[in-house]
């Protein structure tokens, strides 16, 4: 790896900054397995070699002013080049002619050999504002607009702005006294674009392990694809009570995010493992709550913080025609999302239960479903913690 960087003031108040910076990886990847292994009788041997680079340029101009005595006022805009090129090659002896001899040129029979070359590149252009009056008012806008190289044409640029004001009303007004020593508000909005995977909008063949044939791709491309999107909102306060005995830290978050890329499952009469599209509309919204608590300010000091907080995901809509998309699943147990569902719900044989919610047995044997009901989500309902921090003259104990 490595980096190269340029400060340069241009005026005073104006200044330029440009960088790159380079990420260079490589491993080697082996896999053994010995003859009368179950998955291998006749042993098995695997090599990939894999490489990763990464290229990251980026410059900006920044220029800040004093708007009269109260108000300061910094601003920025620039613009970033991000280069990925991943690339991996993989050869596969699966019967073994010596036993315990792990080289490709052991191999019973032709190695499987898989090559990959994955190439991606971004270009952004961004800005920035920010606003302070009496280090007591705060306002920063944001603007990025990226095109990549992963989207089809007409769909490969996205936009995505943010707004956030906050204020700590104690500095502003005449509000501060011996109860309240601390009083902020604080309100954003902020959306965040995101692309796919490269060769994800058109379609092409895959080398066959059978020399000089090649077979179609398992996922169907999507030429129309768009890039996903996410927007939320968050709201809170921040305050000190008591000398600064207590402080309560409040967040209320909702997040919407639209046009999900995923792969969907087909039916093997499609010909095809699965299709990429965008699908689903999910909706994310919660509570984060922190307590800070000082029993004791003496010599000996007790500090302790109380954290909680609570989310729920809500899926709107998937995609037409889809009533249903897996997630994940093991054994009988699936991880789906389902339109009115939440994000999480685990579907799966359960019992059957009358209208009361009791179990329904027959001879004693409690009966079970005959199709998939939901039996939970994996989510849980709530998080709490505790810290405590205890301190006696030099020395402190959390």
């Amino acid at each position: 790896y490595g980096n190269m960087h340029l400060d340069y003031d241009i005026l005073p108040n104006l200044s330029f900054m440009i960088r790159t910076g380079i990420d260079y990886s490589g491993d080697i990847r082996v896999s053994r397995k010995p003859q009368s292994t179950v998955t291998a009788l006749r042993g098995l041997h695997q090599r990939e070699d894999y490489t990763y680079f990464e290229q990251n340029s980026d410059f900006l101009l920044r220029y800040n002013r004093n708007l009269g005595s109260n108000l300061k006022m910094n601003l920025s805009a620039g613009g970033n080049n991000l280069q990925q090129s991943r690339y991996s090659n993989r050869a596969t002896a699966r019967e073994l002619v010596l036993p315990g001899v792990y080289n490709l040129g052991n191999a019973a029979s032709r190695p499987e050999t898989v090559e990959i070359t994955s190439d991606k590149q971004v270009n952004s252009l961004y800005m920035m504002a920010e606003f302070d009056f009496q280090n007591a008012l705060f306002l920063q806008v944001t603007g990025r607009n990226d095109w990549s190289s992963t989207l089809p044409k007409g769909n490969n640029s996205y936009f995505y702005p943010s707004v956030s004001v906050s204020g700590v009303l104690t500095d502003l007004f005449p509000i501060k006294t011996n109860w309240l020593n601390y009083l902020k508000l604080r309100s954003s909005y902020a959306s965040v674009g995101n692309d796919t995977d490269p060769y994800n909008t058109r379609q092409y063949y895959d080398y066959s392990p059978l020399p000089g044939s090649v077979i179609n791709r398992a996922t169907i491309a999507n030429a129309a694809l768009k890039p996903e999107i996410s927007s939320s909102f968050e709201t809170g306060i921040e305050a000190k009570l008591l000398n600064n005995r207590i402080g309560i830290d409040f967040t209320y978050y909702n997040t919407n995010t639209k046009n999900q890329i995923i792969q969907v499952p087909l039916a093997t009469s499609a010909g095809y493992a699965a299709k990429i599209l965008n699908a689903g509309q999910i909706k994310n919204h919660g509570l984060e709550l922190s307590l800070r608590v000082v029993p004791i300010e003496k010599k000996f000091r007790w500090e302790l913080t109380l954290n909680g907080s609570a989310n729920r995901s809500k899926v709107v809509s998937l995609y037409e025609g889809i009533s249903n998309y897996v997630i994940a699943s093991r054994g009988a147990i699936s991880v789906e999302a389902r339109e009115g569902g939440r994000m999480g719900d685990m579907y799966g044989i359960g019992h059957l239960r009358n209208e009361t919610g009791d179990i329904i047995y027959r001879n004693g044997t409690p009966q079970r479903t005959t199709s998939p009901i939901k039996i939970g989500n994996y989510n849980p309902d709530f998080i709490v913690g505790v810290m405590n921090n205890f301190r006696y003259a030099n020395f402190n104990l959390n």
